[in-house]
């Protein structure tokens, strides 16, 4: 899959503000990058006449500055080599390359190497969805990693007691990079698919994680609440502070109890159990 990155400035506005306002719009994925937010989306979902116009409109100041450039298939690990330094997350999980040093001893290490540059703990959405993670029982449940894409939340889930693991994710470079990251992780009880939320079909699972984005979560909502077994949990990342009543809401109409919320800055997490 190509994918087009945006890359946007905004003259006197807030980080977050600019965040705020782009993440309504149908971008996968965002980084910061100094003063310019990146957002990431694929090249057959980007109409660039029709964001050229939204971006007109940009209701916080006239001097909203983007470019937006094609980012074809290819493996990402060359940079990657020169900028991803390992994670360590509440003293318990670390992510790291092939090439960093050995993790601490005593911790969960979790071998990643992406091919897109989501997935592996800098973000932090993905260490949210960790830090929830580890407050939970996984010994024996089934999960489901919906947009799993480095497949780095399914890995610890096997890697903390899951008895199976499902990864579904629209792009196949997640589907491949998450099969490799199993072997390299010797995880051999995560199976992958590629395609959205209507992939489960029937299925139910004892935990759902989706770290995806604030539209396609609410939009799938009912998807993945149908997919959960009674007493399930449905952890949830990839959207703001800002985006917690929307999405609440839609967890409750769906017929999802609320449980509790984390927040790193501007970004937020959230949990819910199925009756």
């Amino acid at each position: 899959m190509n994918w087009i990155k945006v890359s946007m400035q905004a003259a006197d506005v807030e980080s977050d503000v600019l965040l705020a306002w782009a993440s309504e719009l149908d971008f996968d994925a965002f980084e910061q990058e100094g003063s310019t937010l990146n957002a990431y989306v694929p090249a057959d979902r980007f109409d660039e006449a029709a964001f050229g116009r939204l971006a007109s409109e940009f209701p916080f100041g006239e001097n909203l500055r983007w470019t937006a450039s094609l980012l074809e298939d290819k493996n990402w690990n060359e940079t990657w080599e020169k900028q991803y330094e390992p994670v360590r997350i509440d003293q318990r999980v670390t992510i790291r390359a092939p090439f960093h040093p050995a993790a601490p001893e005593g911790d969960i290490a979790l071998e990643i190497e992406p091919k897109m540059s989501f997935g592996t703990g800098h973000h932090p959405t993905t260490t949210l969805m960790i830090r929830m993670m580890l407050r939970g029982s996984f010994i024996g449940k089934t999960v489901l990693d919906l947009g799993c894409g480095s497949g780095v939340l399914g890995i610890l889930a096997a890697r903390l007691g899951a008895v199976e693991v499902t990864g579904i994710d629209i792009d196949d470079w997640a589907v491949e990079n998450t099969l490799e990251n199993c072997q390299r992780n010797g995880i051999s009880n995560m199976q992958t698919e590629k395609g959205d939320a209507h992939a489960i079909g029937e299925r139910q699972f004892d935990f759902v994680l989706a770290n995806i984005n604030r539209n396609i979560l609410v939009k799938e909502m009912p998807v993945m609440a149908n997919a959960m077994h009674p007493k399930a949990l449905l952890m949830m990342s990839g959207f703001l502070n800002q985006d917690l009543p929307v999405i609440r809401e839609a967890a409750e109409a769906s017929g999802l109890d609320f449980i509790y919320t984390e927040t790193d800055n501007e970004w937020a997490a959230i949990t819910f159990k199925k009756p």
